[in-house]
């Protein structure tokens, strides 16, 4: 039964009592009532989860998988077969669903967006890979874009590498866990002008702060007076603070 949707299936019997024991935390820290699934697969993980929580609902793409799910969910669960980047979330109570996924590669970005930047649940577990966990952790030392949105309503916690042989077939790369726990205070500043200033000064990413100034001022992209210590450094060293200062004072 293959799967060509880039899925690599957990097999390593040791990760997923990992997952299981961090999913059965997470439902004492949220008190969450709803569990959502993202590409269970064959149902590695699934299989276990069933029997524990009564509302779940499986978000799978493959129809290979439907009656592999089927067979063994309960009555209260559901499977919804499509992508779930099109799927309508809004009946879900936000701050009472909680997130896993075991996702692939390609989907990483769409996916963490649809579900912690547009739709705010409440936390989630997430299987994705190593070099994407290492870059959004809220205490990463070089910060991607995706961390940046994510970080903005969200604590995420880098925690365990997963390697490639934990998985049938083997990826090319690791793996690592992330957990996200959805901040109760957000931070002060609003998200859409922290994305309008990423957008415009990421393309530079690699030049500092006062280099990217002088370019899109000349160019005339935006107007962006970035002085002082801050000028010195590069996007990936930024911090809240910075990026506040900067929309801060080039609103003036």
């Amino acid at each position: 039964m293959p799967s060509y949707l880039g899925q690599n299936f957990l097999e390593d019997i040791k990760y997923k009592k990992i997952i299981l024991e961090i999913i059965e935390k997470s439902k004492k820290e949220f008190a969450w009532e709803n569990l959502i699934e993202i590409g269970p697969g064959k149902g590695s993980i699934s299989k276990y989860l069933v029997d524990k929580y009564e509302n779940i609902t499986f978000f799978e793409k493959d129809e290979n998988f439907y009656n592999i799910i089927k067979n063994f969910k309960k009555e209260k669960q559901k499977i919804i077969i499509g992508d779930v980047l099109q799927s309508n979330l809004n009946n879900f109570n936000k701050n009472k669903t909680f997130i896993f996924g075991n996702i692939p590669y390609y989907i990483t970005s769409p996916i963490f967006k649809k579900f912690f930047v547009e739709n705010n649940f409440i936390g989630g577990l997430i299987l994705i890979q190593k070099e994407v966990g290492k870059k959004i952790k809220s205490d990463a030392n070089k910060k991607s874009f995706l961390r940046w949105l994510l970080n903005y309503g969200y604590e995420i916690k880098y925690i365990e590498t997963v390697p490639a042989k934990a998985f049938n077939p083997i990826p090319k790369v690791d793996s690592c866990l992330v957990y996200l726990s959805k901040l109760s205070n957000k931070k002060n500043i609003n998200l859409e002008e922290v994305i309008n200033f990423l957008d415009i000064v990421n393309r530079y990413k690699r030049k500092t702060l006062g280099k990217i100034s002088n370019i899109i001022n000349k160019k005339g992209i935006y107007k962006y007076n970035i002085q002082g210590e801050i000028s010195k450094k590069r996007i990936e060293e930024l911090n809240w603070d910075d990026i506040k200062y900067i929309i801060d004072y080039n609103k003036e």
